[in-house]
């Protein structure tokens, strides 16, 4: 029990900690061009915008695993 919510906090720590990495790099490449939306800079933050996506992905795989089982538990107990 005590792993899986160490999993499911690292899951959604990690998320965060994605979001908050995405939020700064935009500001970052914001800033540094000016506002001027060049190419690389929107590929730049794609890139950083599916890796947020990614961990999100995997938090859900996680909590899912480990919750699913449990609510359809309580469905079928009904």
């Amino acid at each position: 029990k005590a792993l899986e919510w160490l999993l499911v906090v690292g899951a959604l720590f990690v998320l965060l900690f994605a979001e908050m990495m995405n939020t700064a790099l935009e500001i970052f490449a914001d800033h540094s061009t000016g506002g001027a939306h060049r190419a690389e800079i929107k590929r730049m933050k794609d890139v950083a915008a599916g890796a947020v996506l990614l961990t999100a992905l995997n938090a859900a795989v996680v909590c899912s695993v480990i919750f699913l089982p449990r609510v359809l538990a309580l469905v079928r107990n009904r």
